[in-house]
C-alpha cells in the first residue's frame, strides 16, 4: 500500500497478508520481512515515511473488537513499535498517509464516520505527532462527505494534504495547505473528481494526482500561487492515479494506479516531464500518448 525510503539501499514497504499488517524492508539486494506489532488481528498499514535509518513512521488500521481504529507504529531503528493515536469518536477510522517531518513533527491524514438517522458519513481527519503523542488537529468543517488520502511537504510551511469531498451528489477535489496548527483549504480548479496523492518539491512546485469526475486521470500542478490541472491520458476505460512520485528537479515525474473497472482494473502508470505526459505502460501495452500540459 506505501513505499518510502532515504536511499536506493534502504526502502521500506507497507501492506497487508492474509488481513495482518505487512512490513517489508529493502537493503538495495532483496527485500525482507520485517515483525509488525500486530498479529493475529484484522490490521492493515496504508502508508509508510522514513526520514532517516532510525526514525520512520507507518500508519493504516487495525480492528481488535469489531471496531476499526487508526493505527500508527514508529521504527527506531532496531524495530517497530504501535504508538497510540488520538482518541476519535467514531467508526471506520483509519489513516492513510504520513509525514515525517522530523522529532515530535509528524502529520497523517484519512478519515472516519458517524452514523446518523441510519445513515453513514465520512468526515475528513488529520492527526500530529508533537514527540510525546498523537493530537488530533483541526480541518475544514464540512456538512457532506469528506476525506483525505495523501500528504506530503519537504518543510512545515509547504505541506500539503489532498482528497475529496462531496458536493452536488458527487465529489469535487480536494486540496488543504497545513498553516503550523490546522488544515486549510485552498482553491483548485477542477469541479468533479478525486485526489489520492500529492509530492510536495519545493514553495512552488508540487503535483497532486487522483480521477476526475469523467472518470479519466486527474493531475493538478501548483507553481507557488494557484493549483491548474494539466492535461494527461486515459485509457479507453478511464483511469486512477493513486500514487505520485518525482524528481526534485519537476523534470521527471510518475503517476501509478490502475483503469478499468472492479474487479478487473490493470495496472497504469503515466510519465511527466513538466510539460508534457504520456502513458508508459498498461496492462496492454498501450503505445504512449501525448498530452498537453
Amino acid at each position: 500500500e506505501g513505499i518510502s525510503g532515504i536511499s536506493p539501499s534502504a526502502l521500506w514497504g507497507v501492506g497487508w497478508i492474509n488481513s495482518n499488517c505487512l512490513i517489508e524492508h529493502f537493503n538495495g539486494h532483496k527485500w525482507a520481512n520485517v515483525a509488525c506489532p500486530y498479529q493475529g488481528v484484522l490490521s492493515q498499514l496504508n502508508a509508510v515515511d522514513a526520514r532517516t535509518s532510525s526514525d520512520a513512521w507507518a500508519v493504516g488500521f487495525v480492528d481488535p473488537t469489531s471496531n476499526q481504529v487508526a493505527f500508527a507504529e514508529h521504527w527506531n531503528g532496531q524495530h517497530w513499535t504501535q504508538v497510540k493515536t488520538a482518541k476519535v469518536s467514531g467508526l471506520f477510522i483509519q489513516l492513510s498517509s504520513v509525514l515525517d517531518l522530523g522529532p515530535g513533527n509528524v502529520l497523517a491524514v484519512g478519515d472516519y464516520e458517524t452514523k446518523s438517522h441510519g445513515k453513514y458519513v465520512q468526515h475528513e481527519l488529520a492527526e500530529h505527532w508533537n514527540g510525546r503523542a498523537w493530537q488530533r488537529v483541526s480541518v475544514p468543517a464540512f456538512s457532506t462527505a469528506s476525506f483525505l488520502q495523501g500528504v506530503s511537504g519537504g518543510t512545515p510551511a509547504e505541506v500539503t494534504a489532498v482528497g475529496g469531498v462531496s458536493a452536488g451528489g458527487h465529489d469535487v477535489p480536494l486540496i488543504e495547505r497545513w498553516t503550523g496548527s490546522k488544515f486549510v483549504r485552498v482553491t483548485q480548479p477542477v469541479s468533479s473528481g478525486d485526489l489520492a496523492a500529492v509530492t510536495v518539491l519545493s514553495s512552488t512546485d508540487a503535483y497532486a494526482t487522483g480521477s476526475a469526475g469523467n472518470g479519466g486521470t486527474l493531475v493538478e500542478h501548483y507553481n507557488g500561487k494557484q493549483w491548474a490541472q494539466i492535461s494527461t491520458p486515459s485509457p479507453s476505460d478511464g483511469g486512477y492515479l493513486a500514487s505520485v512520485a518525482a524528481a526534485p528537479s519537476g523534470s521527471f515525474v510518475e503517476a501509478a494506479g490502475w483503469h478499468g473497472l472492479d474487479p478487473n482494473e490493470r495496472p497504469l502508470i503515466e510519465q511527466g516531464n513538466g510539460q508534457t505526459w504520456h502513458i508508459t505502460r498498461d496492462s496492454r501495452a498501450t503505445p504512449a500518448v501525448p498530452g498537453q500540459g
